[in-house]
């Protein structure tokens, strides 16, 4: 009885006919129902629309013995049912042992659940590998967010920052549409974030995403900015910040031109996008700057080569140039 009383388990016992003869256990909690509440009831009628249980008892009282799951009222059990002999060896009734295992159904679950969502991660880890293009770091977005964002269109804005380190300026790098549409932000477009319609609550979160799932009817958004999101045919928008090492790097746009719902899975999806873009869009970010300012030099370079060929050309005199040592390392004809 200490036992039945004090772990997550129920126990019962039926007659020939059915009829509860003993009902007893903690887990009986679970189903709205107090020791021996149902005790002289029939378990047939009870379980009637429980085909499995009324099933199992009826197969024990024909000598089998079964283990079954049931989930009743939200809560999972496992079921162990069995003949009850007599004095006489003869079946006289079913023995019943239901152990609530609903923690461990949804540990189980939750393990299967992450082992998932890490293994999403790890193709996205791959993809972005393979990757050239700020552009195709949307794409593996789109196909990181699956059918979630079907319909969607993705975007990337870089963050420029001030001497003192607050989000002043964005820069829109990069668009990708999951279906055709056309593009309403051209390719480096620069604003000012202060003008930018909801960036004030976007920066204020600077560590996870900002939806706007109904964005006619969001509090957040001031009439102006509702206007702006209508004019792209938005009803739906997710804003998730690229932060790296604490440092702004850039913000991934999603919008919908539906309204999307706020779904648990869209949520953590959103949430575990950071880690792996930011240092990605980071590098490339680099890279692009370091590609304008070669091809800046690179075209400096050869405007100078052009004047001193064209003075060495031109010149009405003689022109040589000499190294350090004295020595003639060029000269007009």
């Amino acid at each position: 009885r200490i036992v039945v009383a004090n772990r997550p388990v129920i126990i019962f016992t039926t007659v020939k006919e059915g009829v509860f003869t003993l009902s007893e256990g903690k887990a009986l909690v679970g189903l709205g129902l107090a020791p021996g509440q149902v005790v002289g009831l029939s378990l047939f009628t009870l379980y009637k629309d429980m085909q499995g249980v009324s099933e199992a008892a009826k197969r024990a009282l024909e000598g089998e013995s079964i283990v079954l799951e049931t989930q009743v009222a939200g809560q999972v059990y496992e079921n162990y049912i069995s003949p009850l002999y007599d004095e006489s060896d003869n079946i006289n009734g079913v023995l019943g042992i239901d152990y609530d295992i609903t923690e461990r159904k949804h540990a189980a679950q939750q393990l299967e659940h992450n082992n998932i969502r890490l293994a999403k991660l790890n193709d996205l880890d791959n993809e972005l590998k393979t990757v050239n293009s700020i552009d195709g770091i949307l794409a593996c977005v789109a196909d990181y967010l699956g059918p979630l964002g079907r319909g969607a269109a993705f975007g990337l804005s870089y963050i420029d920052l001030d001497n003192q380190g607050r989000p002043e300026w964005a820069t829109f790098t990069a668009t990708h549409l999951d279906q055709a549409n056309i593009q309403h932000s051209p390719i480096g477009t620069r604003t000012h974030l202060d003008k930018f319609p909801g960036a004030d609550i976007c920066l204020a979160n600077m560590h996870e995403a900002t939806f706007f799932m109904d964005i006619a009817n969001d509090t957040r958004l001031d009439n102006d900015t509702k206007r702006f999101f209508k004019s792209l045919h938005r009803e739906s928008a997710i804003f998730i910040p690229l932060i790296n090492q604490n440092r702004w790097i850039g913000v991934v746009t999603v919008g919908w031109e539906h309204q999307q719902p706020l779904m648990d899975e869209l949520v953590e999806l959103c949430a575990s996008l950071p880690t792996a873009l930011a240092p990605v869009v980071e590098v490339m970010r680099l890279v692009g700057e370091l590609e304008q300012t070669l091809a800046e030099r690179t075209q400096d370079l050869q405007q100078s080569q052009a004047l001193l060929d064209g003075f060495f050309t031109h010149a009405p005199g003689a022109v040589w140039v000499n190294d350090l040592v004295l020595r003639f390392m060029s000269a007009n004809n």
